[in-house]
This record gives C-alpha cells, structure tokens and sequence, in this order.
C-alpha cells in the first residue's frame, strides 16, 4: 500500500488499531522527526492523548543537520524492504500470509541510538522476530525534515518548541 503523506499513513494505521479507541491506558507516542504527523491521525481516531517522545537531538528549523545514514544490511527488514522497490507500503505483520514469508528472524536497526557508522553492526542492529513485536510496520524508504502542523501568524523558525508531558 502507498501513501500520499504521512497523515494518510496515520489514518490507515488508526483503522488497524480501532480496538484500542476511547481506553484509559492508552497514550499515542511521536518521534518529532517525521513521526508527529502520523501518531496525530492515529491519537484523533482512537480518542487517546498525544504525546512527543523526545530524543536527544532535534533538527531547529532553519538549522538543519543532513546525516547520511548506511543502507540497511544484508540480512535486515530494512534492506528487504528497499529491495522490494516500493517507496512507502503498509504491511500488516499479523496477517498468515505476511507471517509466513518474514518467520524467522532478522536483523532490525535499533532508532534512537547515537550513529556510529564505524561499529553499526554491533551497536545499531539486533536480531529480532518482526511480527512478535509489531502488529504493523509503515515504511518509508526516504524521509525528509517535517514542517509545524499548524504555523500561528506570530510563528518563528528559529524558536524552539515548547513540548510539555500529557498531565504535568
């Protein structure tokens, strides 16, 4: 399945996850770059909070870092799903047919960590059973910097988000 944006990508994943609208325990989590417009379809559907899971460096608009990241490595979902030629899909990891093709492990990149291109293999990648841990995977083989969802007349490029945790 190809998306249009990531929005359109929030919104199919949100009518996967139906089952957990309207519940109490449940908190939508986003990655800032390039997770928010998702976790937003996602959380407006299942009627749950949204939340920012920050990581320890943020792009500042206006200030951008690019890095170049290593393809992913022989043996690993990120490469198989490059290889399948499709810029972005939804794959659903619980369905018979998705759970027979990917049934062993492979490697997964670990997201979040510090990039160390010199050690990759060691501090990057884990060996892991995809559908044990996902119901569902959205891919998108390039991404790129995300803008505000909503930009107020009094907006500043250069002004730091102010992001505050779900009940302080």
């Amino acid at each position: 399945m190809i998306f249009r944006d990531r929005r359109e990508a929030g919104k199919k994943l949100a009518e996967k996850l139906t089952a957990y609208a309207n519940h109490d325990d449940v908190l939508v989590l986003a990655l800032p770059r390039g997770g928010v417009p998702v976790a937003y379809e996602v959380a407006k559907r299942l009627n749950s909070p949204l939340d920012i899971f920050l990581v320890r460096k943020l792009g500042v608009p206006g200030h951008e870092e690019l890095k170049r990241v290593n393809d992913g490595l022989p043996g690993s979902y990120e490469n198989l799903f490059h290889n399948v030629g499709i810029s972005c899909f939804f794959l659903d990891l619980q369905s018979d047919a998705v759970k027979s093709a990917l049934g062993e492990p492979m490697l997964e990149r670990a997201i979040g960590v510090i990039y160390r291109p010199e050690t990759e293999r060691q501090s990057h990648y884990f060996t892991a059973a995809m559908s044990g841990q996902f119901d569902a995977v959205i891919h998108f083989d390039e991404t790129r910097a995300v803008e505000p969802l909503d930009v107020f007349p009094n907006w500043d490029a250069t002004d730091l988000p102010k992001t505050f945790s779900v009940g302080v």
